[in-house]
């Protein structure tokens, strides 16, 4: 499944598709991005707790701070890279 976040000043919204179908939908606050960590058992949690099994994540950026904070955080929960979509792309 593809793991979508668009990541904001405020909130971290999180999408999950298995093809071009949402199934699962949750938010965060972007202050979890302040350590990989954090941000890292937070997103597995969520995911654990809708039975997601990640195999791709792609994320839109307008926090520069963040960004590889969230590459790391995926990476190290859910073995995959990631696609950043950001103004610096």
């Amino acid at each position: 499944m593809l793991l979508a976040l668009d990541v904001g000043n405020t909130n971290i919204t999180v999408g999950v598709f298995s093809g071009r179908r949402l199934v699962a939908q949750w938010r965060h606050d972007t202050r979890l991005a302040t350590g990989s960590g954090p941000l890292g058992r937070a997103l597995a949690a969520q995911a654990r707790r809708r039975n997601v099994v990640v195999d791709s994540c792609i994320f839109g950026s307008v926090v520069p701070k963040a960004d590889p904070i969230i590459e790391r955080a995926i990476r190290s929960r859910f073995g995959v890279s990631t696609a950043a979509i950001t103004p610096r792309s």
